[in-house]
């Protein structure tokens, strides 16, 4: 039984109820170690499903508050999905349950995500963009393996505007990210400081450079992982400007009487 109880039962590693451990990855080795021990696995829990069994562990579980899965889908029907997700995460990527995750933050209203991976997108733009909308937590979107509709592409860059997002990854995608897209998505009057693009297609940097230009809030910015000398000028002002809009805002560094316009000429 020692190797039954070994750090592959995610189930046990969860049962512990440990302080520190609040980020739970479930890999494909956990998943293959119920299968293994699946008998024991139902003599000790009492269940038939290891979707079942974990849900249950998590409800006798006060501290894990992100949940990771890689790889492999775990869940049997979607409604297991939805009592999984009553527990308030603030950190969620459930593999290939992107459409039924969207669906049930919004049915259970669970509006304090902090850190969202929707995979595959599909053909929900208009979910995905109220729950970026109406989410106020929401800091951190990954949006990955991505049916790139225009009406998709245009409802989710429309709620940007009125979001609390601060980093937009845009993952691995069937069809082409266009480069209005992009440019789009820098000239929308969001907070994102952080923009990373996968594009096959290579965009043209030069229309996205002209939209960096009247961009002043993007600090940190990548196509398919890697930085492009255009932009450093650029990113390197955006810096400047936020360590300085940050300033102005506390104004035991800068007094009351400077204003922003004042130090914009120093920035600039």
């Amino acid at each position: 039984m020692k190797s039954f109880y070994s750090e592959q039962n995610i189930i046990e590693q969860i049962l512990k109820n440990d302080p520190n451990y609040t980020n739970l990855k479930i890999t494909n080795e956990h998943i293959n170690h119920y299968y293994v021990y699946d008998t024991q696995y139902m003599f000790i829990y009492a269940q038939a499903s290891f979707d079942i069994i974990l849900i249950n562990a998590l409800n006798k579980n006060s501290y894990i508050s992100s949940i990771c899965t890689c790889l492999y889908p775990i869940f049997e029907f979607d409604e297991n999905i939805k009592l999984l997700l009553q527990r308030p995460f603030k950190s969620i990527n459930l593999y290939k349950y992107g459409r039924s995750i969207i669906d049930y933050l919004h049915e259970t209203q669970n509006y304090n995500v902090e850190k969202l991976e929707l995979c595959p997108v599909s053909f929900n733009g208009d979910k995905i963009a109220k729950y970026i909308e109406m989410n106020k937590s929401l800091k951190h979107l990954i949006l990955d393996d991505t049916w790139w509709l225009e009406t998709n592409v245009q409802l989710i860059i429309k709620s940007l505007k009125y979001s609390t997002l601060e980093t937009l990854t845009l993952k691995r995608d069937i069809f082409d990210v266009q480069n209005w897209i992009i440019c789009d998505i820098i000239k929308t009057n969001s907070k994102i400081k952080q923009l990373y693009i996968c594009d096959a297609y290579h965009t043209n940097l030069y229309d996205i450079k002209d939209a960096l230009l009247n961009n002043f809030n993007i600090i940190d910015f990548k196509i398919n992982n890697v930085y492009h000398d255009e932009f450093n000028e650029i990113l390197e002002r955006n810096k400047k400007y936020q360590i300085m809009l940050h300033m102005c805002i506390n104004k035991r560094i800068i007094p009351k009487c400077v204003s922003l316009n004042c130090l914009l000429p120093f920035v600039l």
